[in-house]
């Protein structure tokens, strides 16, 4: 049985990207898997993937509307959003 999560990372910019994979691993994370294009993503989810971390601006679509289509693949997948816009 693995007690740790899996925790997958959805960021197009690859910088910020490998900066926060980086951290969860350095905090003892053993589960964390970076992609920066939806649907690498997309196709590696699979009932597995407990926590999801995803930008919003993503580089074909919003992480609103990954997030409805992670959801059909697996439901019980928990999210957190990211997102570093300011308002203009």
């Amino acid at each position: 049985m693995n007690i740790y999560p899996t925790i997958v990372i959805l960021e197009d910019d690859i910088f910020f990207g490998k900066l926060l994979k980086n951290f969860l691993v350095n905090q003892e994370f053993k589960n964390v898997h970076l992609f920066h294009e939806e649907e690498e993503c997309i196709k590696a989810i699979t009932n597995e993937p407990t926590i999801l971390v995803i930008d919003h601006h993503l580089m074909h679509s919003t992480g609103f509307e990954t997030i409805k289509r992670i959801k059909e693949i697996n439901p019980s997948v928990q999210f957190i959003y990211l997102s570093g816009q300011t308002t203009s």
